[in-house]
Order: C-alpha cells, then sequence, then structure tokens
C-alpha cells in the first residue's frame, strides 16, 4: 500500500493540475457533444455475444444467383418465378423487398405493342407478376418513402394491379444515425393524416401478430446474422434443390425475398460493422429480418434506466466523502475501481440475460470525475499542511 501511495504521489507532483483540470473538461465536451451516438456504441459492443435459433428464411439474390441471370437484370418475370416456386413450399407469409413503384410497360411500350401484335395472349412482366402473387398466402410489398425538403413524408406505393386482396404493403426506408450505421427502425409513420407500417410491421401483422402503433423510433437488438438465420441463394431454389429434401425449411416461415448481390446499393453500416469478424455492411433485407425478429419475440433495446445515474453518483458522492474524511486516497481509489468494474460486468450480465439495457457511459464517467475529485482534494489538503509546518 505504501508502495502505490509513493506512485500516486510521484505522479501528481509531477503533473499540474490545470494541465489534468483542463484535460478533464476537454474530455467531458467531446464526450457529450456527441454523447448519444457514444453511449449507442456501448450497446453495439455489448449486442457482439447474443446468438439465438434460425426462425426466419431469406431467399437472397446474390452473386452466384445474379451471375446466371440473362441480361444482368432482375426482371420481375425473374421474380414472378421465384414466388412461383417459393409458394409451393407452403410459407406462412411472403416479404418481398423490391418496389415495384412503376409500370414495367412504361418503359417497353413500343416494344410490347409489337410483340402483342404477333402473339395477343402473351403476358408482360406485370402481369406474370401479378398473377404470380394472386395467392391464399399473404405477400407483402415494399412502398418507397420519401423525405422531402420541406420536411414532409411522402409515400409512394406499388402499382394499382399489385395492390390486391392477399397483398399488403410496408415503407422499406432504413433509419441511419449521425455515423451513419442503422439502430433505430420506425414501426409507423403518420402520412396524410394515416398510421402506416413499416415493411417488417406488415409482415409480422400478415403473420397473425397485433402491433400496437409507436410513432417513437425503437433500437434494434442485433444478433449473428449466419447463426440467426437460414439463407438460401435464389439460383439454388429456382433449380430445384430444395423440393423433394428440405421443405421444411420453408414450410410455415416467414420468408424474405431481397438482393444481396454487389453493386445493389442496398448495403447498410450496422453495430456489428467493423466489430465482428469478417462482418462488413449488411443487406437491406437482413436488416428487415433483424426487425421482424425483434417485433416477434419483444426482443427491442429499452430506453435506458436513468435511475442508474443516481445510483452511480450517490456511491461517488459516499466513497469521496470517507475518503475526505479520513485523508486517505488507497481504500477510497480501490473502492471506486471496484465500482466501475462491477458496474461493467452488470451492464453485460443484465443487457444478455434479461435484455435490460442500462447507461453503460455516465456511471463510469461519473466513478472517474469523483476519482480526480479525491486525488485532487488529498494533494491540496497535503499540500497545505506542508505549507503550515514549513511556516
Amino acid at each position: 500500500m505504501a508502495n502505490f501511495q509513493l506512485i500516486l504521489r510521484s505522479i501528481f507532483r509531477t503533473i499540474p493540475l490545470r494541465f489534468i483540470g483542463e484535460v478533464l473538461l476537454l474530455g467531458l465536451i467531446i464526450l457529450f457533444v456527441e454523447f448519444r451516438i457514444t453511449e449507442k456504441k456501448t450497446i453495439d459492443w455489448r449486442q457482439l455475444y447474443s446468438d439465438h435459433k434460425p426462425d426466419i428464411v431469406i431467399v437472397k439474390i446474390d452473386d452466384y444467383a445474379f451471375r446466371s441471370i440473362a441480361g444482368g437484370e432482375v426482371s420481375r418475370e425473374y421474380i414472378a418465378t421465384l414466388v412461383n416456386e417459393i409458394k409451393s413450399y407452403s410459407p406462412r407469409v411472403i416479404g418481398m423487398d423490391f418496389l415495384f413503384t412503376a409500370h414495367f410497360s412504361d418503359k417497353y411500350d413500343q416494344i410490347l405493342s409489337e410483340v402483342k401484335k404477333i402473339d395477343p395472349e402473351y403476358a408482360d412482366p406485370d402481369q406474370k407478376l401479378m398473377q404470380a402473387i394472386q395467392s391464399e398466402i399473404p405477400v407483402v410489398l415494399g412502398a418507397n418513402l420519401i423525405l422531402n425538403d420541406k420536411e414532409k413524408v411522402r409515400l409512394i406505393q406499388p402499382i394499382d394491379s399489385f395492390l390486391q386482396e392477399n397483398v399488403s404493403v410496408g415503407f422499406t426506408k432504413v433509419t441511419l444515425d449521425k455515423d451513419d450505421v442503422c439502430r433505430e427502425v420506425y414501426l409507423y409513420k403518420k402520412i396524410a393524416g394515416s398510421d402506416v407500417p413499416a415493411f417488417s410491421t406488415r409482415i409480422c401483422q400478415s403473420a397473425g401478430s397485433d402491433i400496437a402503433v409507436e410513432y417513437d423510433p425503437e433500437v434494434i437488438r442485433y444478433f449473428t446474422p449466419s447463426k440467426t438465420f437460414a439463407s438460401f441463394s435464389s439460383k439454388d431454389i429456382l433449380d430445384g434443390k430444395f423440393r423433394q429434401v428440405s421443405k421444411n425449411w420453408f414450410r410455415d416461415k416467414i420468408i424474405l425475398v431481397g438482393v444481396t448481390y454487389s453493386g445493389s446499393n442496398d448495403f447498410f453500416k450496422t453495430p456489428l460493422t467493423g466489430i465482428l469478424r469478417n462482418q462488413e455492411e449488411l443487406p437491406g433485407i437482413f436488416i428487415h429480418a433483424m426487425v421482424i425478429k425483434n417485433i416477434l419475440n419483444q426482443q427491442f433495446i429499452p430506453d435506458q434506466k436513468r435511475f442508474y445515474n443516481l445510483i452511480a453518483l450517490f456511491l461517488t458522492i459516499i466513497i469521496l466523502i470517507e475518503g475526505i474524511i479520513l485523508n486517505r486516497k488507497t481504500i477510497p481509489t480501490l473502492a471506486f475501481i471496484l465500482t466501475g468494474i462491477l458496474h461493467i460486468l452488470l451492464c453485460f450480465r443484465l443487457f444478455l440475460n434479461n435484455g435490460m439495457n442500462i447507461p453503460f457511459l455516465v456511471p463510469l464517467l461519473i466513478i472517474a470525475i469523483g476519482l480526480l475529485c479525491l486525488f485532487f482534494i488529498c494533494r491540496i489538503r497535503n499540500e497545505y499542511t506542508n505549507e503550515q509546518i514549513t511556516s
């Protein structure tokens, strides 16, 4: 203990108090300027230790499938063929992360008119897709959510011919934080006086879940994609590899169809990006899957319990007062360190076991400030005592 006190005294005698105070003040300013993002990043780290069994199936149009598509374009005919194949496996609901907001024929009117002269019964891609989604199996399509310069929200729905009895719509727009990371999701938006559900919300409703209307964003709890969702290439499905032996992968499951091939511009940073090994930006269809899992299992990360900040402040004041009264630094310093370690362990344990999210940074900050205050007060008191003895 004596050696420890000697080390502390030598450190704080060589470093000016003013310099320490300036560094501490600068640190506080930096922390609180971007505090919300900084606190969220602590949640990012805590999510790395959550693993769950697959329960949602993703059909991805990946690079392997994209190379096999004639013309290098994911056409509506291709999607219609894929949907028909998936329907044969009896899923519970099919969600398609595509925006069919314009008629195919708008672009190829002249060509289609010439083709129909030769073959009057020719079905254009819109008709083929419309026929594919006509089914007893619920189908959910994406809608485009646009925020204009005047902060007004506008929803662009799929073309009318796709909006049939068993087809519903939800907006697919992803919410990004200031650091371009997708951590939050809006389950509903108020648009022109109507409650419009998100794509993931609508899928859960089609699967039989009741979801209360809530306009505040929810914080997504992420899971390791490879351990949480079964995913298959659309090429393997169209090649019939699952027709005989693996239909149970799809039967009565939520099936999500989306693009994951390079260059699709549908990739987003998530809390796992850059933290989890080999985890780059995540395709939008996987983010929708994460949200659906959060909705069905009620696993969104709750708001911080700020009551724990008061507990940390109360303990810090008690330790600080005891140290000042006793005029000792060693025991209070150890108490501060142990309190900080206990807080870190508690944060991880409650988050992983109970899904409880408590503030991570503020209690540690309060403890650190209390420790520095103890050093400053004790040093000033010692210097004052030495001056009194010298005089």
